[in-house]
């Protein structure tokens, strides 16, 4: 049986979450001015569960044995959490945006797309990748950047400030500057295998040797197919992501044809 530490499940960020679920339903009952939508709420509550399952629960450490459960991770917390998380707070961010101009940030959402790329790609190089995975408070630090320009790259697709036709076109732009980092696996899968810079680090939180690590895992993850897996996971996540914000959007009526 695979044991893991007691204190993997982050118990301080379960109750952030948890305030921060509670702020949100405050607000959204308080302000009169604030027109919900049924799926909101739920939404946003799916936003949140994923995105601490992913960050604060043993599955954080288990998506680190092997490329394609990283990568599994990785795309989960960045093209289906973001989008629910702003589908599920639209009408408040909508009513703040009227003190804050959303749209006018310095950093534009095309601007925030092209640096979240050039991030995820960066991140995802070996050197990077090992230097990150032993230095746990740098790691936090590019994954919460990570998680800031995500949602910001993903406005232009949820908001009603853009015409269907220009969503289209953003979201093309967004899987061409996303595929890099998708092919870079598959091609080091072809030329090489590469280890998982990940792995010695996640077996350290974990009460299983190296050895037990090699045998429990099916023999796909310990080959260049992992990597390749990695490679078509992120770019079919990317995608589902796109299709399902289409899908579960409900202000279409408001917005500009």
């Amino acid at each position: 049986m695979l044991l893991i530490e007691e204190n993997v499940w982050n118990i301080p960020l379960l109750i952030c979450f948890l305030i921060l679920f509670g702020l949100y339903l405050f607000f959204i009952t308080k302000i009169k001015s604030i027109t919900i939508n049924p799926k909101q709420p739920i939404l946003f509550l799916i936003g949140l569960s994923l995105l601490y399952l992913s960050t604060g629960s043993p599955l954080a450490t288990l998506s680190h044995l092997s490329f394609s459960t990283h990568m599994l991770q990785m795309s989960v917390q960045y093209f289906i959490i973001p989008p629910l998380l702003l589908l599920g707070g639209f009408s408040l961010i909508s009513y703040t945006s009227k003190i804050i101009k959303i749209n006018n940030f310095p950093l534009a959402p095309k601007a925030s797309l092209v640096i979240f790329a050039g991030l995820f790609l960066v991140y995802h190089l070996p050197i990077a990748s090992y230097f990150l995975s032993q230095n746990s408070t740098v790691q936090n630090i590019y994954m919460t950047l990570l998680l800031i320009f995500s949602l910001r790259m993903w406005w232009p697709i949820i908001s009603t400030f853009y015409t269907k036709q220009e969503k289209k076109s953003y979201a093309l732009l967004s899987a061409i500057l996303i595929s890099p980092a998708c092919l870079m696996f598959i091609l080091y899968a072809l030329i090489d295998e590469t280890q998982n810079p990940f792995l010695n680090h996640s077996i350290a939180h974990l009460c299983v040797s190296p050895q037990f690590m090699s045998h429990l895992l099916p023999s796909i993850f310990n080959t260049k197919y992992d990597q390749m897996i990695a490679g078509t996971l992120m770019l079919g996540v990317h995608k589902l992501g796109i299709i399902l914000t289409f899908l579960l959007r409900y202000h279409d009526k408001v917005e500009k044809e």
